[in-house]
Order: structure tokens, then sequence, then C-alpha cells
């Protein structure tokens, strides 16, 4: 840039050379600051971009977390579904035994023996069982 000098009706030299330098020094004064001012909003769009590119990836890492979450929980929701189901079935088995219990206790039905519930006791306690037996098998 070219400076403009001013001519003063002073004519004094020292005058118009003190202001030249005046002007000269604060010209350089203001450029360094321009520049520092520029340096400045460089360094702080870098931060911005910097910190952009740092929350994209955090947001990819968290929707990916929720993808993975969300999987989990509708396979949950599916197993559930069956347990639900089955526990529904067992329900209606139950009531249905109940029901055919207390018919029977109503009507007075004997009770069959079952080996499964009392395998200590004999089906038949009159049978003995031989000494000799035990070898033939």
């Amino acid at each position: 840039m070219a400076s403009v000098q001013r001519v003063t009706s002073t004519g004094s030299d020292g005058v118009n050379g003190a202001m030249d330098e005046r002007k000269r020094k604060r010209m350089i004064s203001n450029r360094e600051s321009a520049r520092r001012s520029r340096e400045r909003k460089q360094k702080l769009l870098e931060d911005y971009q910097d910190e952009a590119n740092r929350l994209r990836n955090e947001n990819r890492r968290l929707s990916e977390n929720i993808r993975v979450r969300e999987e989990g929980f509708n396979a949950n929701e599916a197993a559930n579904g069956v347990l639900r189901a089955q526990t529904q079935e067992l329900t209606d088995q139950l009531k249905f035994l109940k029901s055919i219990i207390e018919k029977a206790e109503r009507e007075k039905i004997p009770k069959i023996p079952d080996p499964q519930l009392n395998p200590w006791q004999m089906l038949y306690p009159t049978q003995t069982i031989r000494a000799s037996d035990w070898f033939l098998h």
C-alpha cells in the first residue's frame, strides 16, 4: 500500500516527519493486529471443525450402540412373546388338570396307585421276592 503524505500549511518538516512516523507505526501495528486476528479466527475455525468431527464420530458411535440395543430389545421381546404363550398354555393345562381332580374328588373315584410317586411301595404287596430270583437275571 502506498502511503499518502499530507502536506500541511505549517511548512515544518519535523512535525510532518513525526506525523508520518506515527502513521507508519500505527499502520504496522494495525497490520500486525489484523494478522493476529486472522490467525485467531483460523485457529477458532480449525477448533470448531475438530469439535464437529469429534461430535460426528460420537454420534455414529451412539447411533450404532442404539441400533445394537434395539436389536437386543426386539429379540428379548420376541422371546418374551414365546414365553407368554407357553405360560398361557401351561396355565390352561393346569386349569384343565385341576378340574379333572375336582371332578374325581366330587365323584369319589378311587385313586390309582402310581409307583413313580412312591417307588418304595410295591404294587403287589403280597408278592414275595426269593433270593433265587435275583440270580436269574
